[in-house]
């Protein structure tokens, strides 16, 4: 399924917009992050809940592109992070009725109009568009507790995530070279799918992204920083259900209804690295 023509004229706005950052003059920021990230389910069909939690490690970067004799930038931003494979457990009514391994690998890109709100504390506000996307593999099937019945077998989720929104930031000046950068953002989903290789592909019902981080930066000399500081990040989705047939033999097939559930993921990370201007 592909993104609806509104949507899709968006990103091609976004990456008319990135063409032209190569005549800017650009601050960029590249680290690595590492931290722990939560995992839920809830389905509405039957009284499911899952439960999973791992560390991540990844690497995030950003360009922001000052324009000559504008006051609007330009800022791209990604990052690109994984986890090892940890128990997910899922209950019914309180019992648990089956946990699998799970791993997930997470990518996400935006683009922002950065906005000069104030020049003290240097106040800018952001305005853009986020896309997201996160692998889910699933293996080691063990139904209500036996070790007996043990299913193999991968099981690939692959989720995507389109969202608009913008948020604000601030430089506050702590003297002797050394400064503390606070931002937040918050994002609509407008757009959402689930593809999973066992039950087919399934679009969301909406949901949001929250961001919020705060770093430390300390002049190195030059046009050089380097930076240290936390984050949170939170992305909470609306699934949906769709009815459809299963094939159980070559002359059986039974509708049955699949569901995507309510789903939220959030990270708590530290992140460090460098800040550079050219």
């Amino acid at each position: 399924m592909g993104l609806p023509s509104r949507q899709t004229g968006a990103i091609a706005l976004l990456l008319l917009a990135a063409a032209g950052a190569a005549r800017a003059e650009p601050e960029v920021r590249i680290g690595a992050i590492a931290g722990a990230v939560t995992y839920r389910e809830s389905a509405s069909i039957r009284p499911l809940r899952s439960r999973w939690d791992g560390p991540f490690v990844g690497l995030a970067g950003s360009g922001t592109f000052r324009f000559p004799e504008s006051l609007v930038s330009l800022r791209l931003r990604g990052d690109l992070w994984t986890t090892p494979d940890r128990t997910e457990a899922w209950r019914e009514d309180g019992e648990r009725v089956q946990t699998n391994d799970l791993g997930v690998t997470g990518l996400s890109a935006g683009a922002d109009l950065v906005l000069p709100l104030a020049s003290e504390p240097g106040l800018r506000g952001l305005l853009g568009a986020t896309w997201q996307f996160q692998n889910f593999r699933r293996d080691r099937f063990e139904l209500r507790g036996r070790p007996d019945q043990i299913r193999t077998g991968r099981v690939d989720e692959n989720v995507s995530v389109l969202a608009l929104g913008g948020g604000a930031e601030a430089d506050l000046p702590l003297g002797r070279g050394w400064t503390w950068r606070v931002g937040a953002r918050a994002d609509i989903v407008v757009w959402s799918e689930a593809s999973n290789t066992a039950l087919g592909t399934i679009r969301g019902d909406g949901g949001m992204l929250l961001t919020a981080e705060s770093h430390l930066e300390w002049a190195l000399g030059g046009d050089r920083r380097l930076f240290l500081g936390l984050g949170w990040h939170l992305q909470d989705l609306r699934g949906d259900s769709r009815d459809t047939t299963a094939r159980l033999g070559p002359d059986l097939r039974i509708p049955v209804t699949i569901e995507w559930p309510d789903n939220r993921l959030t990270q708590l990370y530290a992140a460090g690295g460098l800040r550079l201007e050219f």
